[in-house]
């Protein structure tokens, strides 16, 4: 096994470099999207039919998973900064 002290650092969690900030707002960005992208689907859905269809429900609970874990790793990221 490697020493913590001496092991060659992955990047993760080091927001010294102006890349890493950007890429965890641009993952987190792109949670929101998702989750907005997920509403937009319902209410044009509840516009036009009255009534949301089961696949279409689970395909926006799939969006809202994905959006709220793209937020989550973002917060992760941006935790130590």
């Amino acid at each position: 096994m490697s020493d913590p002290e001496t092991a060659p650092s992955d990047g993760v969690g080091d927001l010294s470099d102006p890349e890493a900030i950007r890429d965890a707002r641009t993952v987190r960005s792109l949670g929101t999207l998702t989750l907005v992208t997920g509403l937009a689907i319902v209410l044009i859905s509840l516009l036009s039919t009255r009534e949301i269809p089961l696949p279409l429900l689970g395909g926006v609970l799939i969006l809202a998973v994905v959006g709220v874990g793209l937020r989550v790793e973002a917060a992760i990221r941006l935790r130590g900064r």
